[in-house]
């Protein structure tokens, strides 16, 4: 059971005792009946608790209006972190429309992939400053409100609506 840990103590007597970081092996996926499209958690590297991942889920289920997505995490990386997130959306949804957002802690990134008509409004410019806009939350390992604050932000974008862009009104300022 992955949720003990069996220790031989005096006398080969065995005892169980609870696991401090037990894998947590629920699947997290969700999939839109109305649309076909599905959500997925995929934490490769841990960084969500349970319940976290329980709520992500709930956050994330509206975008499957609009596409799929998926949070991904991992924690060993060959590739740059753009090109796994390329690859791995290609390889599920081959060129659906949706968008994945991924914590690469090889490489130390986030990242933001979209494709088809995800893509048209969460381009790349926007997935950006998306990025831009939560990369504090993964600085000091709040990965759930980073994770959150992404998805807020791209349900915003799909329904029509405009998302902070400080960094694209510091620039304005150098520009004027």
């Amino acid at each position: 059971d992955q949720d003990t840990v069996s220790y031989i103590t005096q006398g080969n007597d065995i005892r169980e005792i609870p696991n401090p970081n037990p894998v947590d092996t629920e699947e997290y996926n969700y999939e839109n009946e109305e649309t076909n499209y599905t959500a997925t958690i995929e934490d490769g590297a841990n960084l969500l608790t349970p319940n976290e991942k329980h709520n992500l889920m709930e956050k994330m289920k509206p975008l499957t209006d609009f596409g799929h997505i998926a949070f991904v995490s991992i924690d060993e990386n060959d590739w740059s972190t753009s090109g796994f997130a390329d690859d791995y959306f290609h390889s599920h949804y081959n060129t659906e429309s949706g968008s994945i957002f991924l914590i690469d802690m090889d490489n130390r990134e986030i990242y933001i992939f979209s494709d088809g008509n995800n893509y048209r409004t969460i381009t790349n410019s926007k997935a950006y400053t998306i990025t831009d806009n939560v990369y504090r939350f993964a600085s000091n390992e709040d990965y759930y409100n980073c994770a959150a604050k992404a998805f807020d932000q791209m349900y915003e974008l799909l329904m029509g609506r405009k998302i902070a862009e400080p960094m694209r009104n510091t620039s304005n300022i150098f520009v004027a």
